[in-house]
């Protein structure tokens, strides 16, 4: 009888061990033109500051990367946007600095973080060149200062080239 349960509790053990939760975690990322669209900017007092996509008359990029939660680790997912528009009619683009604020380009984190609001990009260069009628080669190269009103603000450096597509 004592063997028995011992070789149940293993039993147990042993199944218990692998489950569901287990399963890797996979990042995504995704890089996005939706056209007819422009970006809706709220205004700089609001409660909550988040640039969104709405309909309009320009392409907006959009590039999400998303790291899943871990079930195992408490608010452990990550994800980010960076956003920005130009006019339909362009095919060509080379924006440095404070020219971004030309194209609306923001940045946000989603995450158990300080701050998940949109900030505005306005150091580095962002450029696109049309490829074809559903895609652009896009390059990013800019610096994001979370929290430019305090002195140990976090920034964040990104680099991306990639091929963005008309969804």
């Amino acid at each position: 009888m004592r063997k028995a349960l011992i070789y149940l509790n293993i039993i147990l053990l042993i199944c218990s061990c692998k489950n569901d939760d287990d399963q890797k975690q996979i990042e995504t990322e995704e890089f996005n033109i939706r056209i007819n669209s422009q970006i809706n900017i709220p205004p700089e007092d609001s409660d909550f500051f988040v640039a969104t996509i709405d309909t309009g008359n320009k392409q907006v990029f959009e590039y999400n990367f998303d790291s899943p939660s871990d079930p195992q680790i408490a608010d452990s997912g990550f994800s980010e946007i960076i956003i920005f528009e130009i006019q339909s009619d362009i095919e060509e683009f080379n924006l440095k600095n404070e020219e971004l604020n030309n194209i609306n380009a923001f940045y946000r984190a989603i995450c158990f973080c300080p701050n998940t609001e949109s900030v505005r990009i306005s150091e580095g260069t962002i450029s696109g060149k049309k490829i074809n009628s559903t895609s652009w080669t896009i390059q990013i190269d800019v610096k994001i200062d979370l929290d430019s009103k305090n002195i140990d603000s976090t920034i964040i450096d990104k680099k991306i080239t990639h091929i963005f597509t008309k969804i």
